[in-house]
C-alpha cells in the first residue's frame, strides 16, 4: 500500500509538471500521500524482519496496479470516442 499511494503521488506530480496544469489529485498527492506516505515507508523500513525483497515486490506491485489503472482507463476512454463518434 506505501508503494501504491507513493507512485500515485508521483504520477500527480510528474502529471502536473509535464502539463504544467492541474490534475485531479495534485493536491492530495502533495498535502497527504508524499508526507505521510514517506512517513510510512520509513516506519516500514525501521521493522527488524522487512527485507529489500519486500520493497521490491511492493514496488512491482504498485507499478502493475498503476500500469492496469492505466490500461483500463485508455481503454474506457477510447470506447466513449468510438460512441461519441457513431
Amino acid at each position: 500500500m506505501v508503494y501504491l499511494v507513493l507512485l500515485n503521488a508521483v504520477a500527480h506530480i510528474v502529471a502536473a509538471v509535464l502539463w504544467r496544469e492541474y490534475n485531479p489529485g495534485l493536491w492530495t498527492a502533495l498535502a497527504l500521500f508524499v508526507p505521510v506516505g514517506t512517513l510510512a515507508l520509513f516506519e516500514i523500513a525501521r521493522v527488524p524482519d522487512v527485507e529489500p525483497i519486500h520493497h521490491v515486490v511492493g514496488l512491482a506491485v504498485g507499478i502493475a496496479i498503476h500500469a492496469a489503472i492505466v490500461v483500463y482507463t485508455r481503454g474506457r476512454a477510447a470506447k466513449v470516442v468510438r460512441q461519441l463518434i457513431t
